[in-house]
Protein backbone atom coordinates (compact mmCIF):
# COMPACT_ATOMS: atom_id res chain seq x y z
CA UNK A 1 0.00 0.00 0.00
CA UNK A 2 3.04 2.55 0.69
CA UNK A 3 4.49 2.13 -2.82
CA UNK A 4 0.93 2.59 -4.10
CA UNK A 5 0.88 5.75 -2.24
CA UNK A 6 3.80 7.30 -3.02
CA UNK A 7 3.39 6.33 -6.60
CA UNK A 8 0.21 8.38 -6.20
CA UNK A 9 1.26 10.94 -5.34
CA UNK A 10 4.17 11.30 -8.05
CA UNK A 11 1.08 11.35 -10.24
CA UNK A 12 -0.39 13.91 -8.06
CA UNK A 13 -3.34 12.00 -7.29
CA UNK A 14 -3.16 13.30 -3.75
CA UNK A 15 -6.92 12.28 -2.34
CA UNK A 16 -5.98 8.89 -3.49
CA UNK A 17 -2.33 8.86 -1.44
CA UNK A 18 -4.21 10.32 1.44
CA UNK A 19 -6.38 7.78 1.86
CA UNK A 20 -4.21 4.67 1.26
CA UNK A 21 -1.79 6.80 4.25
CA UNK A 22 -4.61 7.06 6.60
CA UNK A 23 -5.25 3.28 6.24
CA UNK A 24 -1.38 2.70 6.89
CA UNK A 25 -1.43 5.14 10.25
CA UNK A 26 -4.24 3.72 11.51
CA UNK A 27 -1.80 0.77 13.07
CA UNK A 28 1.23 3.33 13.13
CA UNK A 29 2.89 5.18 15.92
CA UNK A 30 2.88 9.19 16.49
CA UNK A 31 6.68 8.93 15.11
CA UNK A 32 6.10 6.21 12.53
CA UNK A 33 6.92 7.49 8.99
CA UNK A 34 3.31 6.72 7.49
CA UNK A 35 1.84 8.87 10.61
CA UNK A 36 4.17 11.60 9.62
CA UNK A 37 3.32 11.70 5.69
CA UNK A 38 -0.37 11.58 6.46
CA UNK A 39 -0.13 14.59 8.84
CA UNK A 40 2.03 16.42 5.83
CA UNK A 41 -0.61 15.42 3.45
CA UNK A 42 -3.42 16.75 5.90
CA UNK A 43 -1.58 19.99 5.90
CA UNK A 44 -1.14 22.94 8.51
CA UNK A 45 -4.80 23.06 9.60
CA UNK A 46 -6.61 19.65 9.88
CA UNK A 47 -10.56 19.35 9.87
CA UNK A 48 -12.55 18.43 12.79
CA UNK A 49 -12.36 15.35 11.74
CA UNK A 50 -8.57 14.89 11.19
CA UNK A 51 -8.20 16.13 14.40
CA UNK A 52 -10.72 13.56 16.01
CA UNK A 53 -8.60 11.07 14.42
CA UNK A 54 -5.47 12.42 16.27
CA UNK A 55 -7.70 12.77 19.70
CA UNK A 56 -8.85 9.50 19.67
CA UNK A 57 -5.68 7.94 18.73
CA UNK A 58 -4.24 9.73 22.12
CA UNK A 59 -7.40 8.71 24.41
CA UNK A 60 -6.64 5.36 23.46
CA UNK A 61 -3.17 5.23 23.64
CA UNK A 62 -1.75 3.24 26.36
CA UNK A 63 2.09 3.95 26.12
CA UNK A 64 3.02 7.27 27.88
CA UNK A 65 5.35 8.89 25.10
CA UNK A 66 2.82 7.73 22.45
CA UNK A 67 -0.08 9.39 24.17
CA UNK A 68 1.71 12.45 24.29
CA UNK A 69 3.11 12.72 20.86
CA UNK A 70 -0.47 12.46 19.91
CA UNK A 71 -1.92 15.17 22.16
CA UNK A 72 0.71 17.16 20.97
CA UNK A 73 -0.44 16.62 17.57
CA UNK A 74 -3.66 17.63 18.37
CA UNK A 75 -2.24 21.28 20.16
CA UNK A 76 -0.17 21.22 16.99
CA UNK A 77 -2.93 21.39 14.44
CA UNK A 78 -6.58 22.19 16.25
CA UNK A 79 -7.86 25.39 15.86
CA UNK A 80 -8.43 27.23 19.38
CA UNK A 81 -12.02 26.21 19.53
CA UNK A 82 -11.54 22.57 18.94
CA UNK A 83 -8.14 22.11 21.44
CA UNK A 84 -10.07 23.80 24.05
CA UNK A 85 -12.62 21.11 23.35
CA UNK A 86 -10.62 18.39 23.57
CA UNK A 87 -8.95 19.18 26.47
CA UNK A 88 -11.91 19.95 28.50
CA UNK A 89 -12.79 16.70 27.97
CA UNK A 90 -9.50 15.48 28.40
CA UNK A 91 -8.00 17.15 31.33
CA UNK A 92 -5.37 14.40 31.52
CA UNK A 93 -3.02 15.57 28.57
CA UNK A 94 -2.78 19.20 30.58
CA UNK A 95 -0.35 17.40 32.52
CA UNK A 96 2.53 17.76 29.38
CA UNK A 97 3.96 21.56 29.08
CA UNK A 98 3.54 21.81 25.01
CA UNK A 99 -0.49 20.81 25.36
CA UNK A 100 -0.68 23.03 28.46
CA UNK A 101 0.73 26.20 26.72
CA UNK A 102 -0.59 25.86 23.98
CA UNK A 103 -4.72 25.17 25.68
CA UNK A 104 -3.66 28.06 27.43
CA UNK A 105 -2.59 30.28 24.44
CA UNK A 106 -5.96 29.48 22.95
CA UNK A 107 -8.24 30.36 26.31
CA UNK A 108 -6.17 33.65 26.33
CA UNK A 109 -6.76 34.15 22.39
CA UNK A 110 -10.54 33.35 22.88
CA UNK A 111 -10.69 35.56 26.13
CA UNK A 112 -11.35 32.77 28.53
CA UNK A 113 -8.01 32.49 30.32
CA UNK A 114 -9.41 33.15 33.73
CA UNK A 115 -11.48 29.73 33.08
CA UNK A 116 -9.12 27.41 33.17
CA UNK A 117 -8.06 28.54 36.94
CA UNK A 118 -9.76 25.77 38.49
CA UNK A 119 -9.18 23.17 35.75
CA UNK A 120 -5.17 23.87 36.21
CA UNK A 121 -4.96 23.55 39.79
CA UNK A 122 -7.14 20.74 39.79
CA UNK A 123 -5.03 19.05 37.72
CA UNK A 124 -1.93 19.70 39.29
CA UNK A 125 -3.55 18.35 42.97
CA UNK A 126 -4.70 15.14 41.37
CA UNK A 127 -1.64 14.59 39.51
CA UNK A 128 1.17 16.16 42.09
CA UNK A 129 2.40 17.40 39.15
CA UNK A 130 4.24 20.57 40.04
CA UNK A 131 5.28 21.72 36.52
CA UNK A 132 1.50 22.72 35.51
CA UNK A 133 1.57 25.57 38.30
CA UNK A 134 4.59 26.74 37.24
CA UNK A 135 3.59 26.74 33.91
CA UNK A 136 0.61 27.87 34.63
CA UNK A 137 1.67 31.02 36.75
CA UNK A 138 4.14 32.26 34.23
CA UNK A 139 1.55 32.57 31.67
CA UNK A 140 -0.70 34.50 34.06
CA UNK A 141 2.01 36.49 34.38
CA UNK A 142 2.20 37.25 30.84
CA UNK A 143 -1.31 37.57 30.06
CA UNK A 144 -1.50 40.66 32.91
CA UNK A 145 -2.86 38.03 35.23
CA UNK A 146 -1.03 38.61 38.46
CA UNK A 147 -3.46 37.51 40.99
CA UNK A 148 -4.24 34.01 39.09
CA UNK A 149 -0.13 33.87 38.67
CA UNK A 150 0.15 34.86 42.85
CA UNK A 151 -2.94 31.93 43.27
CA UNK A 152 -0.91 29.30 41.49
CA UNK A 153 2.58 30.31 43.06
CA UNK A 154 0.29 29.91 46.86
CA UNK A 155 -1.07 26.76 45.60
CA UNK A 156 2.23 25.42 44.44
CA UNK A 157 3.92 26.44 47.73
CA UNK A 158 1.21 24.19 49.73
CA UNK A 159 2.55 21.14 47.30
CA UNK A 160 6.02 21.06 47.76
Amino acid sequence: KREIAYQLLDKNYKQDAVGLFAQLATHAGPQENDTKQLLYLWGPRLSGEQVQWLATRASKSRDTNERAQWSRYVADHADADTLIAFLDQNPDFLGDPVVLNQYMDALYRRGRFDEVSTKVLQTAKDTGNTAILRNYARAAVGYSKPQLALDAYRELDTMV
